[in-house]
Parts: C-alpha cells; structure tokens; sequence
C-alpha cells in the first residue's frame, strides 16, 4: 500500500482506539455488568442492545459483552438474531461514512492510491469484511473502507451479514449456557475461536467468489 493509504488506515484505527480508550474511561458502568439487565423489560433491553451495537462504530461499547448477554436473556436463537442486527446496522453506518467521504478521501489519497484501495476492496474486500467482523475496532476500519474503496453496497450487507452471524451464533451460545457474563477470559476465547471460524469462511467465500468472476470474463 502506499504511504497515504497507510496512514489512512491506521489513523481511522487511532481515531477508533482514542474513543474506545476514553469511553471505557467515562461511559456507563452498566455496559460491562450486564447481569443488571435482568431487573428491566425484554422490550428494553432487546432494543437497547441492538441501539448499542448499532452505535458500535462510532462509539465503541464492549459489543461481546453486549452479545453474551442476548444469549444469556432471550437464549441463543433470538440473542444471536438481536446481535446480527445491531451489528449489521453499525457496519452499514461505517460503510456510508466511508462512502459519504469516498471523494475527500481519493482527493487526500491521490490518484493512484485511490486507485489501489479501489482494487483492494475489489480483491480482499469480501474477505476482509467477513473475516474481521469479530475483531474490535479493525472490524469498524474495514466497514469504513469498504465504503471509501466503492464496494458494491449488496455484496458489503452480504459479507457483513455472513461474518456476523456466525459471530453473534457463537457468543449467544456462550451466553446461553450462562458462559463469559463474570469470566472475561471465556469472552477472549470465544473472541479467538470466532475470529478464527469467520476468517476461514471469508476466504473461502473469497476464492469462490473469484473463481466465479474469472469464469465469468474469459480472456
């Protein structure tokens, strides 16, 4: 990548981890003891735990925390379905920011880097997209330069759809069996395995999806 696009990428990043680091320092203690929940309405919480996934990409709450405790209140079916959603709506914000900037960014990038984001969205952007879904902070990066690069917006909700699914699948399941809502070492584990499981079915997805266009435009 060029200069410019790296400093693109990890300035988002830094932007992304100086909200985290002071969120974590002045935002609701509630978010991380979500065993208080409990006392209010299924209604509520079901709605404000999409809210806060939702929100995810511009102000980062602790979205495993978020998903364990869909599993644990509304059991692994409606949980993980809560958490798609949430999670979907915030990636699809990322996207729009990304695309909303897309012209300042080229004109920042320049011509030629503009050009290679646009041919790294084209290539790994399927990947990437699926596979860093489960990881904090690169997953809100990705959604951002997904938009900026021009991905097709049905195939961004198509990955996006995909990687978290099987994300919130795996952390609803954890809750549902009353795992990680105390042990913050069962959520980095679980962390871990999802990472893993979504990474290998987005590039799976990825070199199907290759093989198809190059079928698809003979020489």
């Amino acid at each position: 990548m060029s200069a410019r696009l790296w400093i693109l990428t990890v300035g988002l990043a830094g932007l992304m981890l100086m909200l985290f680091v002071v969120f974590e320092a002045v935002g609701p203690a509630g978010l991380n003891d979500p065993s208080s929940w409990q006392d209010s309405s299924r209604v509520v919480v079901a709605v404000g735990s999409v809210a806060l996934l939702a929100i995810d990409v511009v102000l980062p709450v602790p979205s495993s925390v978020v998903m364990v405790a869909n599993g644990a209140l509304f059991g692994f079916l409606v949980g993980a379905a809560l958490s798609t959603l949430g999670a979907t709506v915030s990636a699809v914000i990322g996207f729009g920011i990304g695309r909303m900037s897309s012209s300042k960014v080229d004109a920042w990038l320049r011509s030629s880097a503009a050009g290679r984001l646009d041919d790294l969205v084209a290539r790994f952007g399927t990947a990437a997209v699926i596979g860093t879904r489960p990881v904090p902070i690169v997953a809100e990066v990705v959604a951002v330069l997904a938009g900026a690069g021009r991905m097709p917006f049905g195939r961004f909700v198509a990955a996006t759809l995909i990687g978290n699914a099987a994300m919130s699948m795996m952390y609803a399941l954890a809750g549902a069996a009353y795992a990680g809502l105390e042990n913050g070492w069962m959520i980095l584990a679980c962390s871990l395995v999802v990472a893993g499981v979504v990474w290998f079915v987005g590039r799976r997805f990825s070199t199907e999806e290759q093989h198809s266009d190059a079928g698809s435009h003979p020489d």
